[in-house]
């Protein structure tokens, strides 16, 4: 199983591509709802670990 780090990189490395594609392979509102679902999902994350 995946350490939450490695699936934090994993998840970078797919941002990255996506946002190279031109133009973007999805609306950007869809795209920022994607960015907002991951920050809040480390976000919650990180405060259990603590």
């Amino acid at each position: 199983m995946e350490t939450f780090q490695e699936a934090g990189v994993q998840m970078l490395k797919e941002f990255r591509a996506l946002l190279q594609h031109s133009p973007l392979p999805l609306p950007g509102t869809r795209l920022l709802q994607l960015l907002a679902l991951n920050m809040f999902a480390i976000d919650t994350t990180q405060l259990k670990g603590k």
